[in-house]
C-alpha cells in the first residue's frame, strides 16, 4: 500500500504501518500527557505501540486462517483506524469464511484472558467499576495491563457487530451462505450494514452532535457499498477469461525502436504495457512505468531491449480473469496471456481495475456476462524467450 513502510515479516507475510499511524501515536501522548504529564506521555506511547501488537496478532489469526484454506495473504497494514489483512482471494465455502472471520476477534478475546492472568485480579473485583477507575488513574505498568485487558474485549465486541467491512459483517454473510448463497447473503448483510451505518449516524446526531458515531456511520455505509460492488465485480470476472478482455488492437514495439518511440506511444494510448515483437513471435513487454522512469535518464535513442522485460508470469487464455487478478495482486508485474505458443497480450493491474470497475456496473445492471468471443489471433511464444 502507498504511504507505508514496512516493519518485518513474519510466517512469509510482511507486516507494513501506514505514515498515518504516526498521527494515533502522537495523539495518545498528547490525551495521556495531559492528565499525567511526561509520565502520560510515555504511558500513550506504550499504549498506542501495545494496541496496535494486539492489532496486528487479530490480523494474524485472520490470515494464518486464511492460509490453511489455501488463500494467500500479500500483507498485513496497520492503519489509523485499525489493521487491515490484504487476502488474495475470496473463501469458496461458507465455512471458511465464518472461521476466517471470527479468528481474528478469538485472538482478541485470548489476549484478554492472557492480560487478566497477569492483572492476577481478585473475582470480586473484576466485576467491580471502581476498582478499574482506580486501576486506570495512574500511568503505571500495572494499569497498561488492564488498559489493555478492556481494549481487547472492545476489539473482540466492536469487530464482531454484523456490519462490513467489520467480522461481523462477514460471520453474517457466512451464516446466511449455508441457506440462500453467497450472492443473496452479500446482499442481506450489506443492507443490514446500512441499515445500522444510518442508525450510527442519527444517533450521532440526536446525543449531541456526536461526530464519531457520524464519522463512523459514514464509514460503514461507504465501505458496505463498496462489498456490494466488490462482490458483484467478482462474480463478472469469474465467468470472464483472460483470453476474452486482451485488446486485439494493442500498439506493439519492435526490437529496433527506441525509447523514444515507446514514449511517443505512451502519450497516444492508455495502455499500460507495450509487447515487443519480432516477426511473429514475442520477444519480451515494456512497461509504462519503466518507459518512464527511464526518460530522466537515459537517452531517447535507448533502445527498448534495454527496457523490455522477459520474466513475466504467463497464464492460459481460458484462465478465469479472478485467477489473473490474484496473481497480479501477489507479484504486481503484468501478466502475459497466451493460447498454446500463441501470445495474445498482456493484462496490467490497471486494465483489471477497469474490467472491475465496468463488470460492477454491469453487474448491478443485471448483465451477468458480456457476449463471448473467441480470443483474437496472435502472435507465437518461443520457449527460447525466457518467458516462465
Amino acid at each position: 500500500m502507498k504511504g507505508s513502510w514496512r516493519l518485518f515479516r513474519i510466517a512469509g507475510i510482511d507486516v507494513r504501518v501506514h505514515v498515518t499511524f504516526l498521527f494515533v501515536v502522537a495523539l495518545f501522548a498528547f490525551e495521556f500527557g495531559q492528565r499525567h504529564g511526561k509520565t502520560g506521555v510515555a504511558f500513550g506511547v506504550a499504549a498506542a505501540l501495545s494496541l496496535f501488537a494486539c492489532v496486528t496478532l487479530h490480523e494474524f489469526g485472520h490470515s494464518l486462517v486464511a492460509r490453511r484454506f489455501g488463500i494467500q495473504v500479500k500483507e498485513i497494514v496497520l492503519l489509523p483506524i485499525g489493521g487491515m489483512a490484504r487476502l488474495l482471494g475470496e473463501p469458496k465455502k461458507p465455512l471458511h469464511e465464518l472461521l476466517i472471520a471470527v479468528a481474528g476477534p478469538a485472538v482478541n478475546v485470548a489476549l484478554a484472558f492472557v492480560f487478566l492472568g497477569l492483572l492476577r485480579v481478585d473475582p470480586a473485583k473484576a466485576s467491580d467499576e471502581a476498582f478499574w477507575i482506580g486501576l486506570l488513574s495512574t500511568p503505571t505498568p500495572h494499569a497498561l495491563i488492564g488498559w489493555l485487558f478492556l481494549n481487547n474485549l472492545y476489539l473482540a465486541a466492536f469487530n464482531l457487530i454484523p456490519a462490513f467491512p467489520l467480522d461481523g459483517g462477514k460471520v453474517l454473510r457466512a451464516v446466511l451462505w449455508f441457506f440462500v448463497g453467497r450472492d443473496r447473503a452479500t446482499r442481506v448483510a450489506v443492507r443490514t450494514a446500512q441499515v445500522l451505518s444510518l442508525g450510527l449516524v442519527l444517533l450521532g446526531i440526536l446525543t449531541g452532535p456526536q461526530w464519531t458515531w457520524i464519522l463512523l456511520g459514514g464509514l460503514i455505509f461507504f465501505w458496505a457499498s463498496q462489498e456490494r460492488l466488490s462482490s458483484q465485480a467478482s462474480e463478472v470476472l469469474a465467468e470472464l477469461s483472460a483470453g476474452e478482455v486482451c485488446n486485439p488492437g494493442a500498439q506493439t514495439l519492435s526490437p529496433g525502436d527506441d525509447l523514444g518511440d515507446a514514449l511517443d506511444l505512451i502519450l497516444r494510448t492508455a495502455q499500460g504495457s507495450f509487447p515487443v515483437v519480432h516477426g511473429s513471435g514475442l520477444v519480451g513487454v515494456v512497461l509504462r512505468e519503466d518507459a518512464l522512469a527511464a526518460a530522466s535518464r537515459a537517452g531517447l535513442r535507448t533502445p527498448v531491449g534495454a527496457l523490455m522485460r522477459r520474466d513475466l508470469p504467463v497464464c492460459p487464455s481460458d484462465a478465469p480473469l479472478a485467477l489473473v487478478r490474484e496473481q497480479l495482486q501477489l507479484t504486481g508485474r503484468p501478466v502475459v496471456v497466451v493460447e498454446g505458443q500463441r501470445f495474445l497480450g498482456v493484462l496490467s493491474a490497471a486494465d483489471v481495475v477497469r474490467i472491475s470497475e465496468a463488470s460492477a456496473r454491469l453487474a448491478a445492471a443485471g448483465i451477468r456476462r458480456p457476449k463471448g468471443s473467441t480470443p483474437p489471433p496472435g502472435r507465437d511464444v518461443s520457449p527460447s524467450q525466457s518467458l516462465p
